[in-house]
């Protein structure tokens, strides 16, 4: 059932509310507000056949790309985890700091979602000689996940 039209956060429980949810959300929420971009990135993950371009629209306009080194920063579980799917979504070579770090996340979740991250990101030389590094690593499971990478191209 839908919800009513009246408070964003709520609406982002219903795919169908997206499209004035978002918009709406961006429009009351500070930029980089945590707790708006954690919300679009749970309503993201919804399934469901809604176009998912408002919510990205929102993360964008709300300085989602921006926020991912902060949150990457956070001792909070719960930011890493927003920021690691925040570059996921919102690929931009300034993430890759962030995800170096992140993708050792003690937090299996985290490190996990860094890593696609970190595959989907421009592979420029920055790129490349992050992906070298961690090849290197002493993480087995990262460095053969490197290594894939790298083969990639």
């Amino acid at each position: 059932m839908a919800a009513p039209r009246g408070d964003p956060l709520v609406a982002l429980d219903d795919p169908e509310q997206w499209s004035w949810a978002a918009p709406a959300l961006v429009s009351a929420a500070r930029l980089g507000d945590r707790g708006a971009l954690a919300a679009l990135v749970s309503a993201y993950g919804q399934r469901t056949e809604a176009s998912r371009q408002p919510l990205l629209a929102a993360m964008e306009a709300l300085g989602g790309v921006a926020a991912v080194g902060e949150l990457g920063r956070s001792a909070d579980v719960a930011d890493r985890r927003v920021a690691a799917r925040l570059a996921h979504l919102l690929p931009d070579p300034s993430h890759l700091d962030a995800l170096s770090r992140l993708v050792s996340d003690d937090d299996g979740d985290v490190a996990a979602e860094a890593r696609a991250a970190l595959r989907t990101q421009l592979r420029d030389a920055r790129w490349r000689e992050l992906v070298r590094r961690l090849a290197e690593s002493g993480d087995p499971e990262l460095s053969a996940e490197a290594r894939a990478w790298e083969a990639e191209g």
